[in-house]
């Protein structure tokens, strides 16, 4: 049952709605993992991490849908603006091998965790891996079905695609992506400190669970949005503000 019934309050960002659903369902299925299913901790974290390497490919078919079938991608004659394909495989390019740089620094400082690592820089073999870890697949096969359930809600299904562009797509996974690494590791840092793996699994799952509600408040504050369009707007020497308001939309989105 649903949680945000009658008057909002400043924590119902908090509660369970239609919008945040998946979000809650991704933490109740790692905290059902880690104690019904007896997920190793260590899973909760490397499940985090295949999390980004996910949403890579779930943009990639983004900005594949939106150069087909946009209709804002033309040019002044209203031909469809080919050269930006070019921007797919880019952007493949340097955001796996900002995932392969940041594997190398994840697998050197856990490979104490995981047995059978042995060079971090084997980043495939290290994966492959950690894929045949306890309750890895399921985990990994749950955050993908969510993470795709998402876009499927928040894109697909709106047919967004037919109002946006591969460019003001092409940056959109990286604001979330760099907060939710950056939490990642700096949690598993207690795996190997504090040495108190099942405490650390849970802190990250939830506090993982508020980074990623406290995002999608940020995008339904109006007053916070209205402060960011005029930020855009002035670097954007004055353009539309629809076109600043999407471009935030996209950059604020799953």
């Amino acid at each position: 049952m649903l949680l945000n019934q009658g008057a909002p309050t400043k924590l119902s960002w908090l509660y369970p709605n239609s919008k945040n659903l998946f979000t809650w369902s991704m933490a109740i299925i790692m905290l059902c993992g880690l104690f019904v299913f007896n997920w190793p901790p260590e899973t909760i974290l490397f499940t985090y991490f295949f999390e980004t390497i996910i949403i890579g490919f779930i943009h990639i078919v983004k900005l594949s849908t939106t150069f087909l079938f946009s209709t804002s991608a033309t040019t002044k004659t209203g031909k469809h603006d080919r050269s930006k394909i070019i921007s797919i495989p880019f952007f493949a390019f340097h955001y796996f091998f900002f995932v392969a740089i940041q594997s190398v620094f994840v697998f050197t400082f856990f490979d104490e965790h995981i047995n059978d690592i042995k060079d971090s820089f084997n980043i495939l073999e290290n994966y492959a891996v950690v894929l045949n870890q306890p309750g890895m697949w399921m985990a990994v096969l749950s955050i993908a079905l969510t993470k795709i359930a998402m876009a499927l809600q928040n894109f697909f299904i709106p047919k967004r695609y037919l109002t946006q562009t591969v460019d003001s797509l092409f940056m959109q996974p990286y604001l979330r992506i760099f907060i939710q690494q950056l939490v990642t590791i700096l949690t598993g840092f207690g795996f190997i400190i504090f040495n108190a793996s099942v405490v650390s699994a849970v802190l990250l799952i939830i506090i993982r669970l508020m980074v990623d509600l406290a995002l999608q408040h940020t995008m339904r504050n109006k007053e916070f949005k209205n402060e960011m369009i005029k930020t855009i707007n002035k670097s954007n020497r004055g353009k539309d503000k629809k076109d600043a308001e999407e471009q935030l939309s996209s950059f604020l989105e799953d």
